[in-house]
């Protein structure tokens, strides 16, 4: 029963206005059809009715160019004056019943019911967003089923006493009755599309049919519909034909008003049932897409039925389709087409799509009709007809879904900035600024300039000039990519830099002209330099070219990587990453994990990982050195660095180390980041093993971080789906855990009259520890849905424009997968917590709910909120037990700084937290 009435504070005016406009107008139109069809069959054939859908067609072409659809109006209110006014007037002229009064009824008849269903659902598209629609749009549809089924009913009473005629005053004291909610309706409309953010159009002069034809068909998502909807005008139309044509041969004419008010009845009761039983939990079950195919389908095998067996029964069966689905499911259905779309579009776009569709759609129905009555074809060849156009109806429901829920993407774009981080290839002007700015007085743009043009592989444009740079980074940098690019033109300028003031540009320069030259005469010369850093340079390149015996270079080279002076200690450490051998690894590694400083130790780090990539053996030992080095702040980048030249070893390395039980704290959440630096097909499944199994939450939090990372860039990166989802599940039920205790403590602290600082903290951290599983779920599901963009959703939800929440939640209904989706939209629903536990959890709701009860079963957890809730228990003289904790976890548990004794404010306590 909740799916049927779940109208939420702010919603009522609007929908009982909706229901009460569409019952009265709709009980109206319906005695005034039943008592069109029954007059004009009665003296006029069948084969005239194509001849009325066209003229019906041709009127509303006309008329819809005068009614203002492009802002919100009182078409609506005014629509109905107007047709109560016309009734009573046909009412009053028709005691003969002449065939051009009759022609005159049956045509304003069909023009007026369309104008003012196009007026009265633009009215609604424009109050509800689209998460309003699915909930409302079956309640107040149901207002206009049961409209017609009253008017049915009351037209088949009036005209098994009086006849037809009467019906047509009936018919306009509804009208009269519907003025008043319909007036109110325009009122609560304009109040709500008031604070809309709408794009403003710029003032235009009236535009053509023609033009608007052009401007909607531009738009593919507006074309499709209109495609859609033509071929179930068309298709309906001849089912319609094809009923009132067996009607009229098969019952006499004097009871033709009973059999229709019959009839009408009975299918306006079908419908009644559809939309009040079925149309919402349908629209849940299949969403919007599915549910466009229910009424093609079963107009098919209707038509297949009259083609079988061509008797009054099979073509009351086909239009009982037509009757039960048409103004029910299928109506809300293809309304909420149109809620994707901004009001702007939708005012501009469904009008026009109306005048193709139904004005169209009835006259090239008419012709049809026409063309095959002409050519002898009898009901079995017409039937044969509608289900070829049916089939096509279907085809076009396929078309219409995929681009239904691209209209919610582009929705929720418009309220985002595109950002591509992509560098495209340099043109010349991009060039002549790089070139520019390496004359820059300002270190950072000169070493911006070398980054930008070594990325985009043009560091042979980088002019040797540059080693003449007063900053010590810039020579070093400059250096560095020039050997590594094999060029050999800044020989003789480094053969200068070797008398320059600073060490380490001197011994720069001498590692570039060794690993460039290997000359053996300069390597000794330099060998007995004065100055340590030169020498240490010049015996590692001896020993890399096998000039020098390996133990005596060693003893010579360990005293010096300890030097007082760090300009010689980098020297000895860097050219061993330069010329590495096997023979300095255990003092490559001591130097890692000794007390030396950070900046030799980062280069320690560097000259191991340049030593693991040349001799893979010892790859395994070089990681010994570089593991420990991962968290620091200066260290860090270059044992990353080392970590990607080792390689395969590597990975091999950071993946035991995360999976042992030393396997936890800096060192585990910089050796994730690590591992996520390598190729993501290699190391993807290994980073979501630790994201499933970790004992430590920031690896896992980074586990998640570096594969939506890995995922974004490449989309089609192979990721374990069903792997995937258990995390994701896992994910949803701590979220949902997380707000049923909110829930729960909020209550129980408001019961108790607890507002003490611990138990406001206690209510915020469980907010914001709810708030960080939902961004973990959301982190998930753009795993598992690489194609949509779940941070743009995400933000879409915590928006405060109620559509673009709505078009966030539609959008999640369309591609979360069954296994998620029914819980994830529970959460992301705008109704209040203790709702959407009810709903997620119903019966597996805990059964203790009082606040000593939620402390207890918080203080038995690790973390912030153990803590938290054992410090409030204490505060309220409850006694709890304590979670079992090894070691290492009381020495960094939250509650251990929490005092035992005292009361303290809450600024206090935020602060500890």
């Amino acid at each position: 029963m909740a799916n049927l009435v779940d109208v939420r504070p702010g919603e009522r005016t609007a929908v009982a206005t909706a229901m009460a406009t569409l019952l009265t107008s709709t009980a109206g139109h319906m005695m005034l059809e039943t008592a069109r069809d029954a007059l004009f069959l009665a003296k006029l054939p069948p084969s005239t009715l194509p001849w009325m859908y066209l003229a019906i067609a041709a009127l509303g072409l006309a008329i819809s160019r005068l009614i203002p659809v492009r802002r919100a109006s009182r078409t609506a209110s005014l629509a109905m004056l107007v047709a109560a006014a016309v009734g009573a007037l046909f009412w009053a002229t028709q005691g003969g019943g002449g065939a051009a009064g009759l022609v005159a009824l049956f045509i304003w008849t069909g023009t007026f019911g369309a104008i003012v269903n196009v007026e009265l659902w633009l009215l609604l598209g424009a109050a509800f967003d689209v998460g309003q629609a699915k909930r409302l749009f079956g309640l107040i549809g149901a207002g206009a089923v049961l409209g017609a089924t009253l008017g049915a009913f009351v037209a088949r009473m009036i005209a098994s006493s009086l006849g037809a005629r009467p019906l047509l005053l009936a018919a306009a004291v509804a009208f009269a009755l519907a003025f008043v909610p319909a007036l109110l309706l325009e009122r609560k409309v304009a109040k709500i599309t008031a604070g809309y953010d709408e794009p403003k159009a710029a003032p235009a002069p009236k535009a053509s049919l023609i033009a608007d034809l052009r401007s909607t068909a531009k738009d593919p998502y507006l074309l499709k519909i209109g495609v859609f909807s033509l071929l179930g005008t068309i298709t309906l139309a001849i089912g319609d034909y094809l009923f009132k044509a067996t009607m009229a041969a098969a019952v006499p004419k004097d009871e033709l008003a009973t059999a229709f008010a019959t009839a009408y009845l009975a299918f306006n009761g079908l419908s009644l049932v559809v939309q009040v039983g079925m149309t919402s939990l349908t629209l849940r079950w299949l969403g919007v897409k599915r549910a466009l195919y229910v009424l093609p389908a079963l107009v098919v095998l209707g038509a297949a039925g009259v083609v079988v067996v061509p008797t009054l029964g099979a073509a009351i069966a086909l239009r009982s389709a037509d009757g039960a689905l048409r103004h029910s499911l299928h109506k809300t259905a293809t309304e909420l087409l149109f809620l994707p779309l901004s009001d702007l579009e939708r005012r501009r776009g469904k009008p026009v799509l109306d005048l193709v569709a139904q004005r169209g759609g009835q006259a090239l129905s008419a012709v049809c009709i026409l063309a095959l009555v002409s050519l002898g074809g009898d009901r079995r060849v017409l039937a044969g007809v509608a289900i070829g156009l049916g089939a096509l109806w279907i085809a076009s429901a396929a078309q219409v879904g995929a681009p239904y829920v691209d209209a919610f993407r582009r929705r929720l774009r418009r309220g985002a900035i595109e950002i591509d981080e992509r560098i495209p290839a340099l043109d010349l002007g991009a060039l002549e600024a790089l070139f520019a700015a390496l004359n820059s007085s300002k270190d950072a743009e000169v070493m911006g300039a070398i980054d930008l043009l070594a990325n985009q592989g043009r560091v042979r444009l980088l002019p040797a000039l540059l080693l003449y740079h007063p900053s010590k980074d810039v020579v070093l940098r400059s250096l560095r990519l020039m050997v590594d690019a094999g060029r050999d033109d800044f020989l003789p300028i480094a053969e200068r830099l070797l008398e320059h003031a600073d060490p380490e540009i001197r011994a720069a320069a001498l590692r570039a002209r060794a690993e460039v030259l290997k000359d053996r005469a300069e390597l000794e010369a330099r060998a007995t330099d004065p100055r340590p850093e030169l020498r240490a340079t010049a015996i590692v390149g001896l020993v890399a070219i096998g000039a020098l015996d390996e133990a005596a270079a060693r003893e010579r080279l360990r005293g010096m990587s300890s030097h007082e002076d760090h300009a010689v200690a980098l020297a000895v450490v860097r050219a061993m990453g330069a010329s590495p051998s096997p023979i300095f690894l255990d003092d490559l590694v001591a130097l890692a994990l000794g007390d030396a400083p950070a900046a030799v130790k980062a280069e320690a780090a560097a000259a191991l990982g340049d030593l693991g990539a040349a001799y893979p053996q010892v790859a395994g030992a070089a990681m010994r050195g570089v593991l420990p080095l991962l968290p620091m702040r200066i260290e860090g980048p270059s044992a990353r660095a080392a970590c990607e030249k080792i390689g395969e070893p590597a990975i091999l390395a950071l993946d035991a180390f995360l999976s042992s039980p030393e396997g936890r704290g800096p060192i585990a959440w910089a050796a994730v980041r690590a591992l996520a630096d390598f190729d993501g097909e290699h190391v993807a499944a290994r980073i979501l093993a630790h994201l499933r199994g970790s004992k430590d939450g920031i690896v896992r939090y980074r586990a998640l971080k570096y594969l939506k990372r890995m995922r974004s860039e490449d989309p089609s990166l192979a990721i374990d789906v069903r792997a995937l989802t258990e995390v994701a599940g896992t994910t949803l039920a701590d979220a949902i855990d997380l707000l049923e205790l909110r829930v729960l403590a909020e209550r129980g602290q408001r019961e108790a009259s607890v507002r003490t600082a611990a138990a406001q903290l206690l209510l915020a951290l469980l907010d914001d520890k709810r708030s960080h599983a939902m961004g973990r779920l959301f982190a998930l599901l753009g795993l598992l849905h690489p194609q949509e963009d779940f941070d743009r959703v995400s933000r879409g939800l915590a928006s405060k424009d109620n559509r673009l929440r709505a078009s966030s939640r539609e959008l999640c209904q369309n591609v979360i997968g069954p296994e998620l989706r029914e819980r994830v939209l529970i959460l992301i629903d705008d109704v209040g917590d203790p709702e959407k536990v009810e709903r997620a959890l119903g019966k597996e709701r805990r059964v203790k709910t009082g606040y000593q009860d939620v402390l207890a079963e918080l203080a038995g957890r690790s973390g912030e909120l153990g803590g938290l809730a054992r410090y409030q228990a204490r505060e309220l003289g409850l006694e709890v037990a304590a979670p079992v904790r090894s070691a290492k976890d009381e020495e960094t548990e939250f509650s251990q700084r929490i005092p035992d004794e005292r009361p303290i404010p809450v600024k206090e306590l935020h602060a500890l937290s």
